[in-house]
């Protein structure tokens, strides 16, 4: 699903100036540091390469016992 979004016209609707930008994304996302844009850009991409990763991942994560994640819950 999330190669569906569309980002580059999500990133053109943004308005040009960037605190208006950063208060539509988030409360105090109008202090992002290198600009709005490329704040989403490299989450966007993070957000994508983990699910990536996950859906690779087998579902007990390699634990012998069938414990996922490690965390001690079934």
């Amino acid at each position: 699903m999330l190669d569906q979004v569309d980002v580059p016209s999500l990133l053109a609707a943004l308005p040009t100036d960037e605190l208006e930008a950063g208060h539509l994304i988030a409360h105090g996302a109008n202090h992002i540091i290198g600009g709005t844009r490329e704040y989403l850009l490299i989450h966007f991409d993070a957000l994508c390469d983990f699910y990536l990763d996950a859906a690779k991942c087998p579902r007990t994560l390699g634990c012998q016992s069938g414990v996922r994640s490690g965390l001690g819950r079934p």
